[in-house]
């Protein structure tokens, strides 16, 4: 039988309209961002029996990529290091309690870094900027949507499990990720939220539009 294929109409029926094209975009940007963290956190038998176990790093770079999308698109530039306008972005339409500064850096400039991502079992790493940026921080990640998604907690202590000699830490950061993902999700769709604020500012429609001029240049 032979197959029939839908035409496509100009991307998402916007022709040449930016704010129904922003609409399209975001919403089909979430609509990825939300299949690709759930098939990241559905949970698979572990190797030794013990339980499930989850692909914790990818859904951490997929949502760290979706809240560095947010803060290029809120500031109006793609270009260089997107995680100071995730700040930018995360102080305006993020839980301020969580979603700090400081939280900010230690989520991209622990979790984020080449080293976090080679040794995903365990690590320690001194973020080098902010309030933490002498401070020894190990982490610790989990699967579920439980309050909060960030947390930073004192613990002192020291990791011989995993490396090849005593590792110490000052403190620890605790990541729920399916929290981190409705959290960012909601910052875009919730009443009062991203889509709402880009469709009334032309400001930020014009900042919307130059990061698309980048993303796909004319």
């Amino acid at each position: 039988m032979r197959q029939r294929w839908r035409k496509k109409s100009p991307y998402k029926g916007s022709d040449g309209d930016i704010r129904k094209y922003a609409v399209a975009y975001l919403e089909e940007r979430l609509r990825g961002f939300d299949k690709d963290v759930k098939i990241c956190l559905t949970g698979k038998p572990s190797d030794n029996g013990f339980g499930l176990t989850y692909a914790y790093f990818p859904a951490l770079l997929t949502c760290c990529a979706m809240l560095e999308l947010l803060g290029n698109l809120y500031v109006g530039e793609t270009r260089g290091a997107g995680w100071r306008r995730a700040i930018k972005y995360s102080d305006r339409f993020l839980d301020n309690r969580i979603y700090s500064k400081d939280n900010i850096i230690l989520l991209f400039q622990v979790l984020r870094h080449p080293a976090a991502h080679m040794n995903t079992l365990s690590g320690v790493r001194k973020p080098g900027e902010g309030h933490y940026q002498d401070q020894r921080i190990t982490w610790k990640i989990y699967a579920d949507a439980r309050y909060p998604a960030i947390k930073i907690e004192r613990e002192a202590g020291v990791l011989k499990e995993q490396p090849p000699w005593d590792c110490p830490h000052d403190y620890r950061l605790y990541v729920r990720l399916d929290r981190l993902r409705y959290d960012i999700r909601d910052s875009v769709l919730e009443p009062g939220g991203y889509l709402t604020e880009l469709l009334s500012r032309k400001d930020l429609l014009r900042k919307f539009e130059k990061c698309m001029k980048q993303i796909y240049p004319p």
